[in-house]
């Protein structure tokens, strides 16, 4: 965008009308199978309900194993209120569901919060009628792929699909621990779950959006413009909070005469945040940076 306006109580900056225009473009009203991402969790659920029953002929509704004891001890104890979860009470999961990994699992192997698949078959606990197993095909092939090689496949599952087993998890407050699948739907994402991925194509709703930046998060998760499609466009939704202009202009100005520059053609250093380096690969490879440029050296820092 050429112009990021900013909302104050009393005013409203007003975007470029190229980039209204821009945006206007990409209102196709196109149904597309690709990730949907909603201001809210309710609209995510919503969608994602829908997709299931569309997309999935038998369904399994898991519920997550409870157990109330005390952190200490170890030792089970009688409470009538269980303590707060990550990990979800309840999913419902089909072959062919699109799914997300809500938790890490093994980051070298790339098994982390916040990967793409879709489930390939849902195995079966001998003599009980609830799933021991799911498996899931992601999206990228390098996940998984250590797990895969210790993996013995039943004959109808193919050998590029991942296990996924139950997590155990202490709750976060109160008593108890929780046994359930790391997995969600996904078909469509909350703008807050989508930062720092990157798609090759999206659908943005602005049905709901009321907090500075939001919909500039959702817009910047795709590589192009020609992936990105908008329901219910309005340019009144995109500005950022008033509080990073008053910070911005309030910035003491580096003074020149105590710093040293050396200009160099054919060096160019990116600066990162090494957290989140590895999610922002395809946008590294995605922007060009000065290609006439013979080397690129890449700084990567911790920033705290």
């Amino acid at each position: 965008l050429h112009s990021f306006p900013t909302r104050r109580s009393s005013d409203l900056s007003q975007l470029q009308q190229a980039d209204i225009n821009t945006l206007h473009s990409r209102e196709t009203g196109e149904a597309v199978d690709c990730v949907h991402i909603f201001p809210k969790n309710v609209q995510v659920d919503a969608f994602n309900e829908d997709m299931l029953d569309l997309k999935c002929e038998h369904i399994h509704t898991i519920e997550a194993e409870d157990i109330n004891k005390e952190r200490q001890t170890n030792v089970k104890i009688k409470k009538t209120k269980m303590g707060t979860f990550g990990l979800p009470k309840s999913i419902k999961i089909g072959v062919g569901a699109r799914v997300m990994l809500t938790r890490n699992i093994d980051t070298a192997d790339g098994l982390v919060n916040g990967v793409f698949g879709s489930v390939s078959y849902v195995l079966m606990k001998e003599n009980e009628n609830r799933p021991w197993k799911i498996f899931v095909q992601f999206d990228n092939p390098k996940v998984g792929a250590e797990l895969r090689k210790q993996t013995h496949f039943p004959h109808d599952v193919a050998p590029s699909s991942t296990p996924i087993e139950m997590q155990e998890e202490n709750a976060r407050s109160g008593a108890g621990m929780r046994r359930q699948f790391p997995l969600k739907l996904a078909w469509a994402c909350t703008v807050h779950k989508t930062q720092g991925l990157t798609f090759d194509n999206v659908v943005v709703s602005f049905d709901g959006i009321r907090t500075p930046g939001q919909a500039y998060v959702a817009l910047s998760r795709v590589t192009s413009l020609e992936g990105l499609i908008i329901e219910k466009f309005d340019p009144s939704k995109i500005y950022c909070n008033a509080q990073v202009t008053d910070h911005l202009n309030n910035m003491k100005t580096l003074d020149s005469q105590h710093t040293t520059t050396q200009k160099t053609s054919d060096l160019t250093i990116v600066l990162h945040n090494v957290q989140s380096l590895v999610a922002h690969l395809r946008d590294r490879k995605s922007t060009r940076l000065n290609s006439s440029h013979d080397q690129i050296s890449y700084a990567v820092f911790c920033l705290k």
